[in-house]
């Protein structure tokens, strides 16, 4: 189970600024857009570590890793323990609340949600003092967020009411089978090949209304987007001791190679004033979708002694070039006092810039049978500068905690917290009042309780 809180300051979605746009000008001079896209997400690859010790320990776990999570950070630790390992972490529940400056006053602040980010798993000897195996189960990502604003703009001759709902979410799992050699007693590779899926769901709304000395006039705006993308991932590694205490780890995690998707995406929008009644329609529930992972490295080195461990990873992400993200081919059409007319969709395109990560954690022991651990890492967004679906925050975290043995060693409890923090204060985003592209302050801020166990057989 766990607990978080995360508090962001974030653009105005597409939908709104669609509903502003319409609104500004008569129905007989609306513009037709020509693309709907999501304004959600938070991009970040490190989002949720992975595994019983490593999330307590900054996900600083390529040179020792030696459970399940070894599928993930490094394979070849599956080579590390000849007895049966059964893994699960949990961090279950988020709090979040959302503001901005300039857009609006907030109706609601904020509320509870789950975090489905678990991982399960198995290792154990193939009847081989040289071959092993393992499972993994794990969703390293889940970003949530939900805004509900309203805001009164003062015109020449009366007001305008705006008002904007936008929840989304983005969430990655991954399920995996990997083996390890341990050929000689200094050295451990290692494979693993898995299934990666994200799932993404948006839904906003925007609704702007005049009252005036002319008269009246409104515009209703929602958008609904949802899709799935999953890609094969393979991924190597080595571990090598240097000596009694030296441990160094070299994992190379393949990209993402596209097997199959699905998308569907809806947009209305409705606007009426003296001038007449005008609409704009979209709907796909065949769309496509694709989302691309980079190739991966990570070099870690760790030093052991048998009360305490310390390790240091740097992890480099590959760019990816820009791509379609969102893609369709039907039209959008547009009613008028009677005419219909369609205008072709643009596909959404996204790309990512190269980042390099880094994460330090260890452990000592305090007592017989417990544990602290504690770790600091980085989660750089891959994100480009006002990208169209990703925002650009870059992200800092810290991880505490204690482990428990219990019935016998290797097996343990453990009990934790992980804190995310960062913030911006020029990211774009577009005024509902005046229609223009402004700097906006954002601080996105989660405080996460994680459980989990491990038993060695």
């Amino acid at each position: 189970m766990g607990l978080a809180r995360s508090c962001s300051r974030r653009r105005v979605s597409a939908a709104g600024a669609l509903a502003f746009t319409c609104l500004a000008g008569s129905a007989a001079a609306q513009e037709v857009p020509t693309t709907f896209a999501p304004k959600m997400m938070l991009s970040n690859y490190n989002r949720h570590p992975v595994g019983v010790m490593a999330s307590i320990e900054g996900g600083a776990y390529a040179a020792r890793a030696n459970d399940a999570s070894a599928l993930w950070y490094n394979p070849a630790g599956q080579a590390a323990s000849a007895d049966l390992v059964l893994s699960g972490s949990a961090s279950a529940f988020e709090w979040t609340w959302n503001t901005r400056n300039g857009e609006g006053d907030w109706i609601d602040d904020g509320y509870y949600n789950s975090v489905r980010a678990a991982a399960g798993s198995t290792s154990s000897t193939l009847n081989s003092k040289e071959w092993y195996w393992g499972s993994l189960l794990a969703a390293p990502r889940s970003w949530r967020q939900s805004t509900n604003a309203e805001t009164t703009v003062d015109l020449p001759d009366g007001q305008r009411k705006l008002v904007q709902v936008n929840s989304s979410e983005i969430e990655t799992y991954f399920i995996g089978l990997g083996i390890g050699w341990k050929p000689d007693k200094p050295w451990r590779f290692g494979a693993s090949a898995g299934l990666l899926g994200t799932w993404f769901q948006a839904d906003q709304s925007a609704t702007a209304r005049d009252l005036t000395a002319g008269g009246q006039g409104a515009s209703v705006a929602v958008l609904r987007t949802s899709g799935v993308s999953y890609d094969l991932r393979v991924n190597l590694g080595v571990q090598t001791d240097i000596g009694e205490h030296l441990t160094l780890g070299l994992a190379v995690r393949s990209p993402g190679l596209h097997i199959w998707d699905s998308a569907d995406e809806t947009f209305d929008l409705l606007h009426t004033d003296n001038g007449g009644t005008s609409q704009i329609t979209f709907r796909d529930t065949a769309a496509s979708t694709s989302y691309r992972y980079p190739l991966e490295g990570t070099l870690g080195i760790a030093y052991s002694e048998e009360t305490w461990a310390i390790e240091f990873d740097v992890t480099a992400c590959d760019g990816i070039g820009e791509y379609t993200f969102l893609g369709s081919e039907k039209s959008i059409k547009s009613t008028q006092g009677g005419a219909v007319a369609e205008t072709p969709f643009n596909d959404v395109r996204i790309s990512a810039e190269p980042v390099v990560n880094f994460a330090l954690g260890g452990r000592t022991r305090i007592s017989e049978k417990v544990q602290f651990h504690a770790g600091v890492y980085t989660d750089y967004s891959p994100a480009p500068e006002n990208g169209q679906v990703f925002d650009k925050i870059n992200l800092y975290g810290a991880t505490v905690g204690f482990s428990i043995m219990v019935r016998r060693p290797g097996s343990f409890w453990v009990i934790g917290l992980n804190y995310l923090h960062g913030s911006r204060d020029d990211l774009a985003a577009r005024d509902l009042a005046t229609g223009a592209n402004v700097p906006t302050d954002v601080t996105v801020s989660t405080l996460s309780a994680v459980i989990g166990t491990m038993m060695t057989f």
